[in-house]
């Protein structure tokens, strides 16, 4: 009796300190719609959107859809299905659109997040205070990058300077308003996107695409 209760002590003590304080605290929810590769809405209508990546848009309002928009999106329900998931909320809980900031775990431990950006279906997006799986993250692009996968597969551009601020983590065209407002000590230089996004840095929304 002494014995098995020990055992199950440790085995406690183990899941604390290996797997996500999350699968210990917290019962599974549902997803309800998978609306793309980093967004989906709970069946308690809840809409949550995955913390530290960026998945190529799908058609929507007045914008068409980007290159594997929707293969990223079919990943996603295919990750995802009928399964319960486990929701990580990051320091900063709700984006300005009021959704959830999560990091999404199936009940095998499975990151979510990890996997698309190991696909090549998504790139990393680092937003403080949400850092905890950065380095995570930006392991699982550089094996995508590495491997040829997804969008890195048919990867293609012509050299040219671009600007990047280390305290965002985003880059910028040379001209760039934006990018001009970075201050001299933030500032890196990339010659290519490739190697900007090899360290981690995402591409400016306003001047350019992805």
């Amino acid at each position: 009796m002494i014995v098995h209760k020990l055992k199950i002590v440790v085995l406690t003590l183990l899941s604390i300190l290996f797997f996500p304080s999350f699968l210990v605290a917290q019962d599974a929810v549902f997803v309800k719609k998978v609306i793309d590769g980093d967004t989906v809405i709970l069946k308690n209508g809840k809409k949550v959107r995955y913390i530290g990546i960026d998945a190529p848009e799908i058609d929507h309002e007045n914008h068409q859809a980007e290159p594997l928009g929707y293969a990223a999106r079919s990943f996603n329900k295919k990750l995802i299905g009928s399964k319960g998931i486990h929701l990580e909320y990051g320091q900063e809980k709700r984006d300005q659109y009021k959704r959830l900031l999560a990091y999404v775990f199936l009940q095998d431990n499975t990151f979510v997040n990890r996997e698309l950006v190991q696909s090549g279906l998504a790139t990393v997006l680092s937003i403080p205070p949400n850092l905890k799986y950065a380095d995570n993250l930006l392991q699982a692009q550089r094996d995508a990058m590495s491997g040829k996968r997804g969008m890195w597969g048919s990867w293609s551009e012509k050299q040219q300077p671009y600007l990047g601020n280390y305290k965002s983590k985003r880059f910028h065209l040379p001209g760039c308003k934006y990018g001009r407002k970075t201050a001299s000590s933030n500032r890196v230089y990339f010659s290519k996107q490739w190697d900007a996004y090899w360290e981690g840095y995402s591409p400016c929304t306003k001047c350019l695409k992805k």
